[in-house]
């Protein structure tokens, strides 16, 4: 399997390539958690009002949770859960 990596705008029209340790430094290295959660840390609201004018989901925060919940059971997967994760998180 191969994938295509960018990790900026700038870099992309430059064809400037990331290391590998920039690409780790990228990955989400702890659960999200739930979604309220994830939006109290990360200062997300977590319903915004509809053009009818009813509180309803944030799409916005929740895309972006649900992407953060998929990439954790890729690292999961990929690096287990254990020692080789901490190792990860040191990662910056």
């Amino acid at each position: 399997m191969r994938v295509t990596f960018w990790d900026s705008i700038y870099n992309t029209t430059h064809n400037i390539t990331p290391t590998c340790y920039e690409i780790l430094a990228c990955l989400t290295k702890y659960n999200p958690g739930d979604y309220e959660d994830f939006c109290s840390e990360f200062g997300y609201e977590t319903e915004t009002e509809n053009e009818f004018g009813r509180l309803t989901r944030n799409p916005n925060a929740y895309k972006t949770w649900k992407a953060c919940c998929h990439e954790w059971e890729g690292v999961k997967r990929v690096f287990g859960e254990d020692e080789i994760l901490e190792e990860l998180r040191e990662i910056n």
